[in-house]
């Protein structure tokens, strides 16, 4: 088999396709945004605030429990390997490509399990002002697309620049997230599931309920962003740092921007769904993009 560094054409076609899909998103994208009216800073106003009537005790629980579950089980994950190898000076133990599938799905689906048992055991009336209504799971295919369409080329061309920057500054930095190579490493089809698992459907569940649905949510009400776009922006941003922190921190800013876009469409539509399903279709992208490049072996 051909090396396709050195034969050419197929890596310029590839190159040149790449680019051109890239640039026809971005006018799509620069379409929606005019059309929604997204480029109005009042726009993030656009939902009828779903939550005032509701009181806040069991929307702040379900977000803390949640938390203490996908903290404590990855804790109690890691305790036995941490004491059992020792590693030195304080570094965090080896972790197998199973460990990492484990901790990427179990906890995450952990917590999100329990912050919906704990909207469900209060009547479920916190959930449906989350989105989770047959009206607005209807839309959600519909809102999550558009939006998708606009914040992809977005992050994209925000990834670019901030390469740019890395090499100006002569920074070295990981060539992919630690699932993807660990997904691109993988025979079995068993761990390459569950990779596959953490990246599409426990990530954006969990992250989505506990920054969107319970942070956002809660930082939304008591700043009432209802009444101001730059308190409603407020709320966003603040959510978005710490949603941020958890990734890997030289993805940091372009994480950032991600998080607000995720925000936004949250804090506009009040459709915790189309947030969850915009967010797991930009990481089932951006996996098969990794996946479909990988090198031939």
């Amino acid at each position: 088999m051909s090396n396709p560094a050195v034969s050419g054409n197929p890596v310029e076609i590839s190159q040149a396709m790449q680019w051109s899909i890239i640039g026809g998103m971005t006018v799509v994208a620069g379409l929606i945004v005019l059309a929604t009216g997204a480029h109005r800073p009042r726009s993030v106003l656009g939902a009828s605030p779903p939550t005032r009537d509701r009181p806040l005790a069991p929307l702040a629980a379900a977000t803390a429990m949640a938390l203490v579950c996908w903290l404590v089980s990855q804790g109690l994950y890691l305790m036995p390997k941490a004491s059992g190898r020792a590693p030195p000076s304080g570094a965090a133990p080896d972790l197998s490509p199973a460990d990492v599938a484990f901790l990427g799905t179990i906890p995450a689906l952990l917590g999100a399990g329990v912050f919906v048992a704990m909207l469900l055991s209060s009547e479920g009336l916190w959930l449906a002002r989350l989105g989770f209504t047959w009206q607005r799971l209807r839309r959600a295919p519909m809102v999550a697309i558009l939006a998708i369409l606009v914040t992809y080329p977005l992050v994209f061309w925000s990834l670019h620049g901030l390469e740019h920057f890395y090499q100006l500054i002569e920074f070295e930095h990981p060539r992919e997230h630690e699932i993807l190579r660990l997904l691109g490493e993988q025979s079995s089809p068993a761990l390459r599931m569950a990779l596959a698992l953490a990246a599409i459907v426990a990530a954006p569940l969990f992250e989505e309920l506990f920054f969107r649905g319970g942070l956002q949510t809660l930082l939304s009400r008591l700043l009432r962003a209802h009444e101001s776009a730059g308190r409603a922006w407020l709320a966003i941003i603040v959510t978005s740092v710490p949603f941020a922190l958890i990734h890997s921190l030289w993805m940091a800013p372009v994480i950032f921007l991600l998080s607000l876009c995720f925000g936004y469409v949250y804090q506009r539509t009040a459709n915790l769904p189309a947030v969850i399903l915009m967010h797991a279709i930009f990481n089932a992208t951006n996996t098969l993009y990794y996946y479909l490049n990988l090198p031939p072996t």
